[in-house]
């Protein structure tokens, strides 16, 4: 992958390119007019593949699988039955394995290019890898590391016959175990996670994954909205962040919602949300939060919010646009678009996102931005962000503090010095679970001790 433009922004605009070794010159190979990512290339050079579309995040690649001819140029996209591909390698010169989603399964499958067809290698209802499902393939065996909820990652390897696969797929079989008296006790503690889906305003099915804590409803309701927005929730351990099974711990129900943008649902559904946040996606999550309502799931008085990057955006905008919040803790989040735009270090992203000039005060920079909606917002929030974050300066956070504050909002400002994007530090994850439950048991009175 290549771009004349050095800094990290440059990723969006990338190209993936051809060396010639011989001759040392380079050959372009415009893919499509959005993203383009994990190339790779059989044994023998002849053929190249890579996943095209649209992406928020370096590193969290997704999007359809594409075939190039190196001598031709030519370019064919594979058919893989509706999955939405975040991991591919060749095994063999022929062989094409790929993974991704689709809804909230996890699809494992393999191109024959050699033939033109598509098979699925195995369902799974948890998934594999870490961001994204992730595979690695040779000699006709599969190996990832397969997860869900209440299960600890484990290496797994997938022994698919020589026919096509008959869903759900062979059964995995596990290599190594990562479970010990510690991960016993966060599946004992952390309730139960089912899948369930509502419709959106428009019609559209949205789905997420609910988990839930023991004993009978109605339960208070926390939120937890992804990043990106181009990812999506899938059964994994933990839900990928402690705070899940500890807020369910403590009495709360938890909502992983995969609203428009999310990843799963092929191209369209992802555009409708990146290209257009704030709008549809903030309607599908406030839809589930009605579904749950009158399935008299949870309590309507005691509803939070949380995200972080993306869902910090969110948080912090839907208690800007609404009151159908009674807290909210947006971590890493953006609240001005135009400052984010001249501070962060991938303006790329929301080049991508918004129409206009960010100096526009008519762009939807200025008008999606929650900093101008402070004097609405009469939700207590818990603003949460790392001081090296390059991604969403502190200062986002920050900004929205103190305009709050100034129109006599609840809101408090927690700056962690040696953090950057998203809290990663052993010390800092207990402090911030610790803050989150407190703030949470404040304000929706759902707290109990574990």
């Amino acid at each position: 992958m290549t771009s004349e433009d050095p800094s990290e922004s440059g990723w969006y605009d990338a190209q993936l390119t051809i060396l010639d070794p011989v001759w040392g010159t380079f050959r372009p190979q415009p893919l499509t007019h959005t993203q383009v990512g994990l190339p790779a290339a059989n044994p023998s050079g002849t053929r190249l593949s890579a996943v095209a579309g649209l992406m928020s995040d370096r590193g969290l690649y997704v999007g359809d699988l594409v075939l190039i001819d190196p001598a031709e140029g030519q370019r064919t996209t594979v058919s893989t039955g509706g999955v939405d591909v975040t991991s591919q390698c060749w095994d063999g010169d022929s062989t094409l394995v790929f993974a991704g989603m689709r809804g909230l399964d996890t699809v494992i499958g393999r191109y024959r290019a050699d033939m033109g067809t598509t098979e699925v290698i195995s369902v799974l209802a948890a998934t594999c890898g870490t961001m994204a499902p992730d595979i690695t393939a040779k000699a006709g065996l599969v190996a990832c590391t397969t997860t869900g909820y209440a299960t600890p990652p484990a290496l797994t390897l997938l022994k698919p016959g020589t026919e096509p696969v008959v869903e759900p797929g062979t059964e995995p079989v596990e290599l190594v175990s990562f479970a010990h008296e510690g991960t016993d006790h966060v599946a004992a503690a952390g309730g139960a996670i089912e899948r369930i889906a509502w419709q959106a305003a428009d019609g559209v099915t949205i789905e997420g994954l609910l988990v839930s804590p023991p004993g009978p409803g109605p339960h208070p309701l926390v939120v937890n909205i992804h990043g990106g927005p181009v990812w999506a929730w899938r059964d994994e351990w933990s839900m990928h962040y402690a705070h899940t099974p500890l807020l369910a711990s403590r009495g709360y129900a938890v909502l992983h919602p995969n609203m428009r943008g999310s990843l799963g649902r092929g191209q369209k559904f992802i555009a409708s949300g990146l290209l257009d946040m704030g709008a549809a996606d903030a309607a599908d999550l406030v839809a589930g939060v009605d579904a749950l309502v009158a399935a008299s799931r949870i309590d309507p008085e005691r509803v939070g919010v949380t995200g972080n990057s993306y869902g910090g955006f969110m948080a912090a905008w839907l208690i800007a646009t609404s009151d159908r919040f009674a807290a909210a803790i947006a971590r890493s989040p953006v609240t001005d678009w135009v400052s984010q735009h001249y501070t962060s270090n991938i303006p790329g992203f929301d080049r991508i996102c918004f129409s206009g000039d960010p100096l526009d005060p008519q762009s939807t920079y200025r008008t999606r931005s929650p900093l101008y909606l402070a004097d609405r917002v009469h939700t207590p929030i818990l603003l949460i962000a790392g001081a090296n974050d390059l991604a969403t300066p502190p200062q986002q956070a920050s900004m929205f503090h103190h305009a709050l504050v100034e129109h006599g909002a609840d809101s408090t400002l927690v700056i962690y010095q040696d953090e950057g994007h998203g809290v990663r530090g052993r010390a800092a994850t207990i402090d911030q679970g610790t803050r989150m439950v407190e703030f949470f048991d404040q304000h929706l009175a759902g707290g109990q001790t574990p």
